[in-house]
């Protein structure tokens, strides 16, 4: 168990005596820290803990230690002044006191001095007491940093912050608990870690400290559903890290969190309102989640991009539309004879196969539930809203690849899987919407218009006509030239042209059904492709067959003659 630390700062002032009255004792004394080392208990401390009185040169001359117990009052008459040194001995304290000499902090260097100092006071785990009636005026900004980086650093914990209030008006000067202060810093920490990076750790544990420290805030009914606050938190954000689907779905947790934080914020007239606002805040973030909703399964891949949990985030996508597809088809279920689990699971493993399966797979290699359920698949497979999962799939399975085999399988940098993973679970959110109803299905809505794009080093006057038929068959034409790649540039540069063409592509196939040719330098063509794939567009290239004629004067002349257009989608078929 760490320390008990007692921290406060003398001043030079001649300091008249009063009554000093806190929530546990009062007493009458001409130095505030008497008061708050009474208040506080410190007559029960053991020799294990600490009081440190902070005092400058002038402080230590004026205030802390006087010969006789005599000083010069405003007059300049010496008059009977028991120093507080002599006071605390009077208390008869078993805890170690210790007058730490201070310079006189007028500017920020001497401001980094103290603290610095102070800091190299305190030992790991301490429990820190601090009293700043007097001192700097900076002094509880003061405080509360050094709160905040010892806790950090060192694992300190703040019990205990208070002020005297000697110009309270009447003959009791109130000893005022800023612990609510505190509260509040820690619980905003808490708040922005949770909002801006989903973790729950933090959170939790400033609630507990609340209970455990500020308990005169909250009724005990508001601490009990503090505690369940704390539980639900922490499995609604765990449901999400470990991808529990079926809870997800459920929704439990989340309606939970809602209903907890309007009884407390609305239940509890002595919390104060800054605090109240905090847990406000924490309600919001979970405010889309209903009750066995598949629409659950938005909210939390949203939940995924917001914080970054790819690999979570691909798994519940890839996972989602599975589970979509079952219900949304759950009277086709030629497995619901069985017993449910095993139904469940054998229904999945067909959906899935639907989405991942190749497309230049025949129907005579079929395996596994396809080949089971062989009517069915076709079926499903002729479903626009198939169709465009099938295509997103592939690309989705290969991005969910390159991280659960923890790139070993596959060179895709850190940088390039983190900046496909929000277009492609866009796509994935867009799949899911349409397949529960949120959203229109493609054979329901508005068919968007399609488009043809041409990027290569051969624009469309010179194709063969065979060649422009079979691509006005993908949609209207348009083309860009394809980049110059120098031989001279390296990956940076390329990643930088990439970048560039893209969104000159992008500007091409917005809002539209498009199938983009690409052809040309092997390194950019790679790159195009992959990042066009994992948004869901569809990429193809030219195939041709060559003939040769030997001409009279022993020469040969090549002729290439287009074949068909061949979509790289292909590359995701193997795992």
């Amino acid at each position: 168990m760490g320390r008990k630390v007692f921290i406060s700062v003398l001043g030079i002032s001649w300091y008249n005596e009063c009554l000093y009255v806190g929530k546990n004792s009062g007493m009458n004394t001409k130095f505030i820290q008497l008061a708050t080392l009474n208040e506080i208990g410190a007559k029960e401390w053991s020799e294990n803990d600490v009081v440190y009185i902070l005092v400058t040169k002038k402080a230590r001359e004026e205030n802390w230690h006087l010969v006789n117990d005599e000083r010069k009052d405003r007059l300049g008459n010496i008059e009977p002044y028991p120093c507080l040194e002599s006071g605390i001995a009077e208390m008869g304290l078993n805890c170690r006191v210790e007058a730490v000499d201070i310079n006189d902090g007028q500017n920020i260097d001497e401001m980094w001095g103290i603290f610095s100092q102070v800091f190299a006071l305190l030992k790991n785990g301490d429990e820190l007491y601090f009293d700043f009636t007097h001192g700097f005026r900076y002094l509880p900004m003061f405080v509360l940093v050094l709160s905040s980086y010892a806790k950090y650093m060192k694992n300190v914990s703040i019990a205990y912050m208070s002020y005297g209030n000697f110009e309270f008006p009447g003959p009791e000067k109130p000893i005022m608990n800023l612990m609510s202060l505190a509260t509040l810093q820690n619980w905003t920490s808490s708040a922005i870690s949770f909002r801006e990076m989903g973790r729950v750790t933090s959170l939790t544990e400033s609630l507990a400290s609340v209970i455990d420290s500020d308990k005169e805030c909250f009724s005990s009914g508001t601490q009990n559903r503090i505690r369940e606050l704390m539980g639900c938190l922490t499995r609604f954000v765990g449901q999400i890290e470990t991808c529990r689907g079926q809870l997800i779905v459920k929704g439990e947790d989340a309606l939970k969190i809602n209903k907890l934080v309007n009884k407390i914020t609305n239940g509890d007239a002595a919390m104060p309102d800054p605090l109240r606002r905090i847990l406000l805040s924490i309600k919001d973030e979970v405010a889309g989640f209903k009750s066995d909703s598949m629409g659950n399964i938005i909210q939390a891949l949203e939940w995924c991009k917001r914080y970054r949990l790819v690999q979570q985030g691909y798994t519940l996508c890839q996972e989602g539309l599975v589970t979509v597809a079952c219900n949304k088809y759950a009277f086709e279920n030629p497995y619901k004879d069985g017993r449910k689990q095993e139904n469940d699971r054998n229904y999945r493993d067909f959906w899935a196969t639907v989405f991942g399966i190749a497309d230049n797979v025949s129907e005579a290699d079929w395996k596994g539930r396809l080949a089971e359920n062989p009517q069915l698949a076709r079926r499903f497979f002729s479903m626009d809203w198939v169709k465009q999962i099938r295509l997103f799939y592939r690309a989705l399975t290969t991005s969910r690849n390159q991280v659960n085999h923890g790139g070993f399988v596959d060179k895709a940098t850190s940088q390039k899987i983190i900046g496909d993973f929000v277009t492609i679970v866009d796509r994935g959110i867009e799949m899911i919407r349409q397949g529960i109803g949120d959203a229109p299905s493609s054979v329901e809505a508005e068919p968007k218009p399609r488009i043809f794009l041409n990027v290569s080093n051969h624009p469309f006057v010179k194709w063969s006509e065979v060649q422009k038929k079979a691509a006005v068959e993908y949609g209207d034409l348009d083309e860009i030239a394809f980049p110059m790649v120098s031989p001279e540039i390296g990956e940076d540069r390329l990643a930088s042209v990439v970048d560039e063409c893209l969104k000159e592509i992008g500007g091409k196939i917005s809002g539209k059904e498009a199938t983009v040719h690409i052809m040309g330098e092997m390194t950019l063509t790679y790159a195009l492709v992959q990042r066009l794939l994992a948004s869901g567009v569809r990429c193809v290239a030219s195939t041709t067959r060559r003939d040769v004629r030997e001409l009279p004067d022993g020469r040969k002349e090549s002729t290439f003659h287009f074949v068909r257009f061949r979509e790289y989608a292909c590359a995701f078929n193997s795992n």
